[in-house]
């Protein structure tokens, strides 16, 4: 029986992004405007309401909306929030008058959560520095620049055709995707868009894809929150002993955009490298099978499975089931999944640190830096006025050494023991428990606390 879901979408068909200078069919060939979701888009994700209905059906998810049945997330980009809404028109769609808020509408409004880009770390493509570090150093690498030598006259000629100032095998995709937008559109492309050149841009976005998206720190820093907050869902569920999940919602759905779907793919080691298309779909669900000859279940019969969702419009609308290499089976066992993905989720308390460039300091790490050079530099004038002499500038370093000890004293947590009248340390636990799990043993069972989830003893993950 299916316990709860998880969904991760891409958006429907969309205007272009961004349109090479030379395009016959500039902005004012799309009345939206750039980057805007399409009506054929919109279409797509009713369509797939309509295809998670059937999969769902009406046990697992009620016929009108419940706000304890599902939850919807969006990055805060026009075309994801419309496909959102689109997907729910087609999930909720009132087929009886009766359930309408207006009898002439067949439809019914339901929320569509978001937050601001610059604060999205779940899904949107955040300012990260070490990301972007490590990108420019993939880029810079031989295996890229050898590529990049290999099509350099065809680069070149794409540049003098687009009119673009310069093409590298980093914005290829540009090209490709505004050619892609016109031809679905019937829009007509030029004359140098041969089937040779079609296939050239499609293999070096191809390559571009599979760059990024194989590189396991990339796909951390990507996707790394993401699987962490999936599995702190899971985790609410099995330890709420009602079949409602404790977080109240049966499905989770995130509408994003391919990079979110390729990232998720990736992270879980099942990408195969090629862009995820409109309206795709990962769902990532929790099952609980029952224990043989009862009618109750067994405590060790979790599991996941996952299914992808890679077309639907042309009637073949079943997500098909994956297997994922660290379970090796399509029914995966909650606890080797939670094995698997505990060395690679990424906290979100630890996403600044994690997103920082090597070799740059913390805000606080700087502020501290600053002022003992400010204190240095003053020691220094005062020796120099000779208000200090060499004696007292010796006491002067002792105490603060001493001082520095009394404050990393501080910082192990001293908490005074009531019971036994003396002051005890008590270790501050790490928020990254992915950490931890790098130090036990391998003989451990599992790994890590999270991993004996069956004990029923760990705390809701926000607390760890």
């Amino acid at each position: 029986a299916e316990y709860m879901g998880h969904i991760v979408y891409r958006h429907g068909d969309r205007s272009p992004v961004k349109i090479f200078p030379t395009n016959a069919h500039q902005a004012s060939a799309w009345p939206m405007g750039l980057g805007q979701l399409t009506e054929i888009g919109m279409n797509m994700h009713f369509h797939m309401g309509r295809c998670l209905r059937a999969i769902y059906g009406y046990n697992f998810l009620k016929e009108v909306y419940n706000r304890r049945d599902i939850s919807v997330r969006s990055t805060d980009v026009e075309r994801t929030l419309m496909s959102a809404e689109s997907n729910l028109a087609g999930l909720y769609y009132p087929e009886n008058e009766e359930d309408r808020f207006n009898p002439l509408v067949a439809w019914n409004p339901i929320p569509v959560h978001t937050v601001p880009q610059a604060e999205d770390i779940l899904l949107a493509e955040t300012k990260c520095v070490r990301y972007n570090q490590l990108e420019e150093e993939l880029m810079k690498s031989k295996e890229v620049q050898d590529v990049f030598h290999r099509y350099e006259g065809f680069v070149n000629h794409m540049a003098s055709v687009t009119g673009l100032p310069k093409v590298t095998l980093d914005n290829t995709w540009e090209i490709i995707d505004n050619l892609i937008c016109d031809r679905a559109h019937n829009l007509s492309l030029p004359e140098w868009v041969t089937p040779g050149v079609w296939r050239n841009l499609s293999l070096l976005d191809s390559l571009d894809w599979r760059w990024k998206y194989f590189n396991v720190p990339l796909r951390r820093l990507r996707a790394g929150v993401l699987l962490y907050t999936m599995v702190e869902h899971i985790h609410n569920v099995t330890h709420h002993r009602d079949r409602q999940p404790a977080t109240g919602q049966r499905v989770i759905a995130y509408s994003g955009h391919d990079t979110d779907v390729a990232a998720l793919l990736s992270i879980l080691d099942v990408f195969n490298g090629l862009p995820p298309p409109y309206a795709s779909a990962v769902l990532l669900e929790l099952h609980r099978r029952k224990a043989a000859g009862s009618s109750r279940h067994a405590d060790d019969d979790w599991f996941v499975r996952l299914l992808y969702l890679n077309e639907t419009t042309s009637g073949n609308d079943e997500p098909f089931p994956v297997v994922m290499p660290a379970c090796g089976s399509v029914d995966c066992p909650l606890s080797q999944f939670l094995k698997f993905a505990a060395g690679e989720w990424l906290a979100p308390a630890d996403y600044a640190k994690a997103c920082r460039a090597l070799g740059t300091q913390s805000e606080a790490d700087r502020k501290f830096s600053e002022r003992f050079y400010n204190f240095s530099q003053l020691l220094k004038q005062r020796m120099q006025e000779k208000y200090l002499t060499e004696k007292q500038f010796v006491l002067l370093v002792i105490m603060c050494i001493f001082v520095c000890s009394l404050l990393l004293g501080a910082a192990c947590c001293v908490r005074f023991d009531e019971d036994s009248g003396f002051c005890g340390v008590r270790l501050v636990r790490r928020q990254s428990i992915a950490r931890n799990v790098r130090r036990r043993s391998p003989d451990d069972e599992f790994g890590t606390a999270l991993l004996a989830h069956q004990d029923g003893e760990l705390k809701n993950p926000s607390e760890w």
